[in-house]
């Protein structure tokens, strides 16, 4: 096993063990899957600009294993089932390690910049996620084959009231919107309609180096309910 290939296992069994002790160890191939990631994104991102240059170390600590927390989190919440869509995927973190973690699992990357979205086709066909689907749009301008997902996520992205209005449309009327933060960090949803996203739930999680962070989930309301179509947990 390569040092690599190291600390992204033992970094998973530690998020294993704190966020869903249940959970089976994760297998070699998902370990082998997560370095060639690694690798692809160290070889595009010179090209793409995809994340801050910095260390492999740091690329795992802060990008690689943030993003399979949000995986962790998704399964001991929602299943295996449920359908993510991933908001402005960039790099494709976190849908892209989400879909990495649970190969069978829906997930739909939403990109509107061409050089990236090259990236996410890549690393679909090299790392053989069939479920993944990469999308060359902004969110408002998904179509509805779209429609009826169960779960929105982003990450390093704030959303304005133009998407939350686009969301409405898109998720089931159970659907849920899970932002990803550090733990002392404001909300990432405008403030002209941030009354309307009180949080449903957080779930806080800490990195193996001892970085705190957050998921702040909020669920979408009646149509009648509100203009973004999100409510609090009453």
């Amino acid at each position: 096993m390569t040092k690599v290939n190291q600390a992204i296992h033992t970094g998973l069994e530690v998020l294993r063990q704190e966020l869903n002790p249940k959970h089976p160890e994760f297998e070699a191939s998902v370990i082998e899957c997560l370095t060639q990631y690694l690798a692809l994104l160290s070889e595009w991102n010179p090209k793409v600009d995809l994340v801050a240059p910095n260390t492999t170390s740091y690329w795992i600590e802060h990008h690689l294993l943030d993003s399979a927390a949000a995986g962790i989190i998704l399964e001991r919440e929602f299943g295996t089932a449920a359908s993510v869509l991933d908001i402005g995927s960039g790099a494709g973190l976190p849908g892209l390690i989400i879909a990495i973690l649970n190969p069978k699992r829906r997930v739909i990357l939403v990109e509107p910049r061409a050089k990236r979205v090259s990236f996410l086709k890549e690393a679909r066909r090299v790392l053989a996620l069939a479920q993944l689907e990469v999308v060359e749009k902004r969110l408002e301008d998904l179509g509805q084959e779209f429609r009826g997902i169960d779960l929105a996520i982003h990450r390093a992205l704030k959303l304005d009231q133009s998407a939350l209005k686009a969301l409405k449309e898109i998720l089931v009327p159970s659907g849920k919107l899970l932002s990803m933060e550090s733990e002392t960090q404001a909300s990432p949803v405008d403030a002209p309609v941030v009354t309307s996203l009180v949080a449903k739930t957080t779930h806080v999680y800490t990195l193996p180096s001892g970085i705190r962070r957050r998921i702040s989930v909020q669920q979408r309301m009646s149509p009648t309910s509100s203009d973004t179509g999100f409510c609090k947990n009453l």
